[in-house]
């Protein structure tokens, strides 16, 4: 079995994710919509492992039209023990 650790995202407003996995990450898209009356829909978190893959879950964003205003927050990973 590989080994795994914990990998930490903190978006920039100060909000963290957390993930167990032996996998690499480079960034996490959180998407999420607010409605007309001010209540947060999360929509999509993704694990990206490289940027080119951050940047596609950040287009897909545009799928989500009609659910309401659309907020899309990127974070890096920020305690990844394996990164060079």
């Amino acid at each position: 079995m590989a080994k795994t650790r914990t990998l930490t995202a903190t978006f920039p407003n100060g909000d963290e994710v957390t993930r167990t996995t032996a996998r690499t990450y480079t960034h996490v898209v959180h998407i999420f919509a607010t409605n007309e009356q001010g209540k947060r829909t999360s929509l999509a978190l993704n694990w990206c492992g490289r940027p080119d893959l951050k940047d596609k879950a950040v287009a897909k964003a545009n799928k989500y039209k009609g659910w309401g205003v659309i907020t899309v927050r990127v974070a890096k990973i920020t305690n990844d023990s394996w990164a060079n």
